[in-house]
């Protein structure tokens, strides 16, 4: 019985006095936030985020370093080249441009590696809220952006305590096995072009799509490749609100005062 394990730290760009968050989940139908409603989850392996298996991604749903464990590339006079070590086998160095001669293999323009551990987990995300409970502030709101692109119909996760235990409960019940244990964790935004080597993984993105605020549940079920269309938990009406969008894009109300 895999237990839930909750990553504890905030994006880099939260300040500590936002420690609150409310989540809210996007649908582009009516139809597709009844089913969540109803507790059928669609929930997409990192394979199936990237949109090489399908043309109905919109731009922010698609992202072709999702997975990536590793990113390494050229950085102003730092390239990353293919050098032979003492085992005559091969590594990855950054080396100044100056540095560089006939004793280096290749210099490499691109590199990602990992993409294979990573891409058969399945994944689930919502859009964080960060609060500030004691001045009624709010970090950030959802925006046109957000909206457009993964879609007008919006619940507020109102007690997510009991939705993950839901999950849990539904997970142990289907005897799942995982390769690793269940993951709940905010993601963090990162700036790539700052430094030649980036880690990435299933919790950090490139810092473009930091609108998105995810926080994400990941799970890597053992012998599974495909994503869990649908993930049925049971009807979550009672711990759920169906949200207006165009009320939500006007703020979001704390202690009677509207903040965006």
């Amino acid at each position: 019985m895999e237990k839930i394990i909750f990553r504890h730290r905030k994006p880099s760009h939260v300040p500590n006095e936002f420690e609150s968050t409310l989540l809210f989940k996007f649908f582009r139908t009516e139809n597709f936030m009844r089913d969540f409603i109803g507790g059928k989850l669609y929930i997409s392996n990192i394979e199936s985020l990237i949109g090489h298996s399908s043309e109905n991604l919109t731009n922010g749903q698609r992202d072709e370093y999702e997975g990536t464990d590793l990113n390494i590339s050229k950085k102003d006079n730092y390239h990353p080249v293919l050098c032979r070590d003492e085992n005559n086998g091969f590594v990855i160095r950054i080396k100044d441009e100056g540095d560089i001669d006939e004793n280096y293999d290749t210099r490499i323009e691109y590199l990602s590696r990992g993409f294979d551990v990573n891409k058969y987990k399945n994944v689930l995300c919502f859009y964080a809220v960060w609060l500030n409970l004691k001045k009624s502030e709010a970090l950030n709101t959802p925006d046109n952006k957000m909206v457009g692109e993964f879609g007008e119909f919006c619940i507020l996760l109102e007690n997510p305590n009991e939705f993950f235990r839901r999950i849990f409960i539904a997970y142990t019940d289907r005897k799942l096995e995982f390769n690793s244990n269940p993951e709940i964790g905010y993601v963090d935004y990162i700036d790539i072009t700052s430094s030649p080597v980036n880690e990435l993984g299933v919790f950090k993105k490139r810092h473009t799509y930091n609108y998105q605020s995810e926080m994400r549940f990941v799970l890597d079920i053992k012998d599974n490749t495909e994503s869990l269309h649908y993930f049925e938990i049971g009807d979550i009406s009672d711990i759920v609100s169906v949200v207006e969008v165009q009320d939500l894009l006007k703020g979001i109300r704390l202690d009677k005062k509207l903040v965006k």
